[in-house]
């Protein structure tokens, strides 16, 4: 520009900047319409920051400048905000570029004299807007990851602290600022995965998008934490994401104590999850988790049994689904796509071969108890 179409830029930046006070709402406005997401950043705090970025800007454009280090500095203060306000990197960058076109039209709305400077106007606001883009966004994501970090912390700390059933003042703090209620109603569940936890457990925590839900890496796979879910819910959210995983799902239980309890009915069911039966349910398979957890205890009960069951897997299957089809042979046939004769057979062959009858109560219970073990 030439220093003619300086002074035109000059006075109708300086014009428009003095109806701020009224184009800064109706601009915030139209953020909020194209950005729902900003339903999350307060309303008054929204107008004035767009308010004061675009004074700033139109400061800077009326002196024939790119934005300066002053004005980077505040965009950058905005990128850390919205990372702590929890709206995405997009919306942000989107907001910026609706807020910058809204300025723009407004600017060629005022020109009457000044149309000659707006080209030049143009090329000052078009190189403006990449360089408080990328402060934007380099601070942003500098905030996100921090941010990231401390919650991935208070996340293991809190289910550090329900193993050692610590549930003191600290479990309730780390609970609450996750966004937990420690007296609500919490389902937990334990997902079986052989490699890189930390990354299983991201794709669960954004992935469950209902309720409350956070994910944690161990050893043996997630140990998942939810509110405001049923187990159902639960359990298809984490199959949505991981499918073939081996899965336990404890009861739902109230406060943290609950929580605590959850956790352990999941790992439970976890470790009698199998490829054939790969979701357990603490609701209905306690009895077979809970005598698992004791293996050490009633392995003298079972241990003459050991090679029978393993030289025997369709016996051991045939006594499963005896058990679930509620002792009929008629639908156990069904079920295993034999002919009754044959499921009574099989079952007789367990009597003979174990001294356990499973048509009787003591029989039964003994004969699932090495089939558990």
């Amino acid at each position: 520009m030439d220093d003619h179409e300086k002074a035109l830029a000059a006075a109708l930046c300086a014009r428009v900047a003095a109806d701020l006070d009224d184009l800064g709402p109706r601009i915030t406005r139209s953020i909020r319409l194209a950005q729902p997401e900003y339903s999350l950043v307060p309303l008054d705090d929204h107008v004035e920051h767009v308010t004061e970025q675009q004074r700033l800007l139109l400061v800077a454009l009326g002196r024939h400048e790119v934005v300066g280090v002053g004005q980077r500095a505040r965009a950058a203060d905005l990128g850390r905000l919205r990372a702590t306000q929890g709206v995405s990197v997009a919306t942000v960058i989107g907001a910026y570029h609706v807020g910058n076109r809204e300025l723009w039209q407004t600017l060629v709305a005022y020109a009457q004299d000044e149309t000659p400077c707006l080209p030049g106007l143009a090329t000052l606001l078009w190189r403006s807007i990449e360089v408080m883009t990328a402060e934007i966004v380099a601070a942003y994501e500098t905030t996100a990851r921090a941010r990231q970090n401390h919650v991935l912390s208070l996340r293991q700390r809190l289910v550090e602290l329900l193993e050692r059933d610590e549930l003191a003042s600290e479990a309730h703090d780390v609970a609450a600022t996750l966004g937990l209620d420690p007296a609500g109603e919490f389902v937990a569940a334990c997902v079986g995965l052989d490699d890189d936890p930390l990354s299983h457990a991201a794709r669960l925590t954004t992935g469950l998008r209902r309720g409350t839900v956070l994910a944690v890496g161990h050893a043996s796979g997630v140990q998942v934490l939810a509110q405001g879910l049923t187990a159902d819910e639960l359990e298809e959210g984490i199959r949505s994401v991981e499918p073939g995983a081996r899965l336990g799902i404890g009861l739902a239980r109230p406060a943290l104590v609950g929580a605590r309890e959850s956790l352990v009915d999941a790992r439970l069911c976890l470790e009698v999850a199998t490829d054939a039966h790969p979701t357990r349910r603490f609701q209905e398979d306690w009895m077979r988790a809970t005598i698992r957890a004791q293996v050490g205890r009633l392995e003298p009960v079972v241990s003459e049994l050991r090679e029978v069951v393993a030289a025997n897997p369709h016996l051991v299957e045939t006594l499963d689904v005896y058990v679930d089809s509620g002792f009929s042979i008629a639908e156990s046939a069904r079920v295993l796509h034999l002919h009754p004769n044959s499921v009574a057979y099989r079952l007789e062959r367990w009597n003979r071969l174990t001294g356990w009858d499973a048509k009787t109560f003591r029989g039964l219970s003994q004969s699932l108890l090495a089939a558990i073990l």
